[in-house]
């Protein structure tokens, strides 16, 4: 059984107890982070359908679920929809986060004003190996959008090291590894990129990070099939 499955049980439990309990906060708590883990499992219905169950218990939407629409919004593409819903939120470092993702993957970023604001995040959460590998991967995203490989390739790798070295998000390192995959096969570089797809594939095997699998499959299938040839 794996960590996140393991981590539904444990929420769903949380969820059963609290309400019995009468703890109605931690039960609010405890299903937000059930559907957290649901979008990273890529079981957007589930999570759709937690966010509306707790969209009907509540008289004020709290924060982090609008947050948690952001980030479902991005992982669907729904650039518009992410920047709705970004409007709605108060000033914070986790906005801050949000906004960078927005620019750089609806391709509408300032670089001015892009590297200003990673630059915020990082000084903002200088102990944060998640965040500022976000950050390092979100610049790498931009640089390979303006076809400048070499600053692509070195924020990959920073955002590889980084967690790697902390060995606490899985979700997280997996994906680095594909980003940085495809960009060495842009660069001829196949081997390294193949050994880089393969520990990704079998960490989102076990983790159930199936929308990441999805792109890293699509990789390795390209690879097998001649990419650049």
């Amino acid at each position: 059984m794996s960590r996140w499955t393991e981590a539904q049980t444990i929420f769903l439990q949380l969820i059963d107890f609290s309400g019995q309990v009468g703890l109605f906060a931690k039960q609010i708590e405890s299903r937000l982070e059930l559907a957290t883990l649901m979008r990273y499992c890529g079981e957007f219905n589930k999570f759709e359908s937690i966010i509306d169950q707790l969209k009907l218990k509540l008289t004020n939407i709290p924060h982090e679920i609008t947050t948690e629409e952001i980030e479902l919004a991005l992982e669907l593409g729904n650039f518009d929809h992410a920047e709705n819903l970004l409007s709605i939120l108060p000033n914070s470092p986790r906005k801050d986060i949000l906004r960078l993702s927005v620019d750089v993957l609806s391709g509408a970023a300032d670089d001015e004003h892009l590297h200003s604001l990673a630059e915020k995040i990082i000084m903002t959460f200088p102990d944060n190996s998640s965040v500022k590998a976000r950050v390092h991967g979100l610049l790498g995203k931009r640089y390979e959008q303006l076809d400048n490989w070499e600053h692509a390739k070195a924020h990959f790798v920073l955002a590889l090291e980084l967690l790697t070295e902390a060995d606490n998000d899985p979700f997280g390192l997996a994906r680095s590894q594909t980003n940085l995959a495809a960009l060495l096969m842009s660069m001829g570089n196949f081997d390294e990129a193949n050994s880089l797809l393969q520990s990704a594939s079998h960490i989102q095997n076990v983790i159930k990070d199936y929308v990441g699998l999805a792109a890293t499959r699509h990789n390795i299938h390209l690879l097998q099939n001649g990419f650049g040839g």
